[in-house]
């Protein structure tokens, strides 16, 4: 009979521990930095100076603009929610962005590549708009044979051997996501969800800091090419538990004491 009193106080202790351990866990945050989805722009507009449509207000005191190399390269369907430009030409756009040194950061676009030679997501400098400057830290591209490429500090430098998409479509739109751990330093690439290249060494990067994120579609011979759903949001893990957790967790030390006490005034 005692064995059994102390086995089913052993199990109170160990579970009120699990418990109270469990309360301190660090959760995740994320944070949407940038969002923009371009629908409900007026028809013909090109982008320079327009301002993104979602951002995060603790970041910015106003809505940040975006920054273009051809302001008239920017052209919007009505009804179709798209960015579009043709006519043997690119299209750029950045914008300023916070420099995260710690976290899981994610910038992602669905886009066609169409009859463009490239499209790409960038990690940029927050001075200069060229996409392939060595003062970037990071430009992942997709061309329209469908090979995923990735390069740091410039085009000079390559991330990985290029590798093909299965089934690639250039006229289908895709999701690119970049999702760069700043605490592993490690670089994982998505196609529409799912894993594409994971765990890429990002430890070689000499550019760490940045002020910007962007796109750009290279040198496309027709209209096919779009851009859709730009966004970049930051995941972090707070050290400190929510007031709540920690009532918790001290009620649950505290109900914890209690029972080692009434045990060892029974002995």
């Amino acid at each position: 009979m005692k064995i059994e009193k102390i086995g089913l106080t052993g199990l109170l202790v160990t579970t009120l521990l699990a418990a109270a351990s469990s309360t301190f866990a660090q959760q995740t945050v994320t944070t949407t930095i940038l969002e923009d989805d371009f629908s409900g722009r007026p028809n013909g507009n090109h982008l320079n100076g327009k301002t993104v449509k979602t951002w995060d207000a603790g970041t910015y005191a106003t809505a940040p603009a975006y920054v273009s190399i051809d302001d008239s390269a920017f052209l919007y369907f009505t009804g179709t929610g798209l960015l579009k430009k043709g006519g043997g030409t690119s299209l750029d756009f950045k914008v300023a962005a916070p420099n995260v040194a710690a976290g899981e950061l994610s910038l992602k676009s669905t886009f066609t590549v169409a009859e463009s030679e490239w499209v790409g997501l960038s990690f940029m400098a927050s001075t200069g708009e060229s996409f392939t400057s060595v003062n970037n830290p990071l430009l992942v591209i997709v061309s329209k044979a469908g090979y995923v490429s990735g390069f740091h500090d410039g085009t000079g430098n390559p991330l990985f051997s290029p590798a093909q998409i299965s089934g690639f479509d250039p006229s289908t739109a895709i999701n690119l996501e970049l999702v760069w751990n700043r605490d592993t330093q490690k670089l994982n690439i998505k196609i529409n969800g799912n894993p594409f290249k994971t765990s890429i060494d990002v430890s070689s990067i000499s550019a760490t800091s940045f002020g910007a994120v962007g796109a750009r579609m290279y040198n496309s011979t027709g209209w096919g090419t779009s851009f859709d759903d730009f966004s970049y949001t930051v995941t972090t893990m707070p050290t400190i538990p929510e007031p709540s957790m920690v009532a918790f967790g001290i009620g649950a030390g505290c109900l914890l004491t209690s029972l080692i006490l009434r045990r060892n005034r029974r002995r």
